[in-house]
């Protein structure tokens, strides 16, 4: 009864808890991305750190070298490599740079380059990241734990907040005494029944007799007993696609969920009268109630939820004229009242 209405809501529920996580794991990937991006320029930062400090030390000690010793030769490189730590220190016409030397340049007399001296040197960050390697395993592993835990935590999370969701939206369109639709979900269903064009759709509009006698002669608690079974009563004769709702009081609808001929909405009607009639046991005592039902068809004239009602309600009111139980079409009404003007 009204299963569409809860799936649709459902539906925009786990819409919603799987963007949940869509945007969660694209945030922890972009996550993990920066972080390697970051270690990466964090490594390349203290390489290029080590460059300049290396030159620039270098670059003073060959200053003072050669103002003691005079112009370079091969072996007074040798002997300032030796001094300066330097590992395979080269003297040369052209800057011989490599992803593994560094170089600064002897200038002459006039200023000018005469040649270089270069070196092989290390990249301390790179060398970091190397050595490490062994831990790379291990940690992009964890890496993944942690994110299929987050994952997890955020799909429980998103499934736990969609039940309750659920419960909240069915707890709002739910009348808590018989569990049917209340009036609020009745017209949500009916208004959008309508916008969509649905023609034919039935409905039944029922108000219970003689309740109030049996609520006045056997107190509220067997009043609400009442009520429930009729519930239970209308639940086990109306369609499973039927929306059935109690609307306030001792008024309850059935609302098709498509278009349904004339001569079943009557069978209907019928079998809901013959089920409601049957008695009530309450211990000892036993009470019976009898039902009016007003019935309109939607057709291109009913455009909103009110008038449809209202057609129905009216069939309902000439239903409750007459004595006992009894349904009235509001076709039949109108057909009356069109020929009363015209006698007129």
């Amino acid at each position: 009864m009204g299963g569409a209405f809860d799936r649709e809501d459902q539906g925009a529920s786990l819409r919603s808890a799987r963007w949940l996580i869509a945007v969660s794991l694209i945030g922890l990937i972009l996550v993990g991305v920066g972080l390697v991006v970051t270690v990466l320029q964090v490594a390349n930062s203290v390489d290029h750190d080590h460059f300049s400090r290396e030159r620039g030390r270098v670059s003073v000690a060959l200053a003072a070298f050669t103002q003691v010793h005079g112009p370079l030769t091969p072996d007074l490189v040798q002997q300032f490599g030796a001094e300066q730590a330097l590992s395979d220190i080269k003297l040369s016409a052209v800057s011989a740079v490599g992803n593994d030397r560094l170089s600064v340049p002897v200038t002459a007399n006039a200023g000018s380059v005469a040649s270089t001296v270069s070196w092989e040197t290390i990249r301390p960050g790179t060398t970091a990241l190397t050595k490490y390697a062994p831990l790379r395993v291990p940690l992009i592993l964890m890496v993944a734990a942690l994110i299929g835990f987050v994952l997890f935590y955020l799909n429980r999370l998103a499934w736990a907040l969609d039940l309750e969701r659920g419960r909240a939206v069915k707890l709002a369109g739910q009348d808590p005494l018989t569990g049917l639709a209340n009036r609020l979900r009745f017209d949500a269903v009916l208004k959008s029944d309508l916008n969509e064009n649905r023609q034919g759709l039935g409905l039944l509009y029922l108000d219970l007799d003689g309740f109030k006698a049996v609520n006045d002669r056997l107190g509220h608690a067997a009043g609400d007993a009442v009520l429930q079974t009729v519930a239970q009563r209308l639940c086990s004769v109306v369609p499973e696609d039927a929306l059935i709702a109690r609307l306030g009081g001792d008024e309850f609808a059935v609302l098709s969920s498509k278009a349904i001929a004339r001569n079943e909405l009557e069978t209907l009607a019928d079998a809901i009268v013959e089920t409601i009639e049957k008695p009530y046991q309450f211990g000892t005592m036993t009470a019976k109630i009898g039902v009016s039902i007003g019935i309109a068809i939607a057709d291109r004239r009913q455009r909103s939820a009110q008038a449809l009602l209202a057609l129905a309600d009216s069939a309902l009111y000439r239903a409750k004229v007459q004595s006992g139980s009894a349904r009235r079409f509001a076709a039949d009404t109108e057909s009356r009242n069109g020929a009363g003007s015209e006698a007129a």
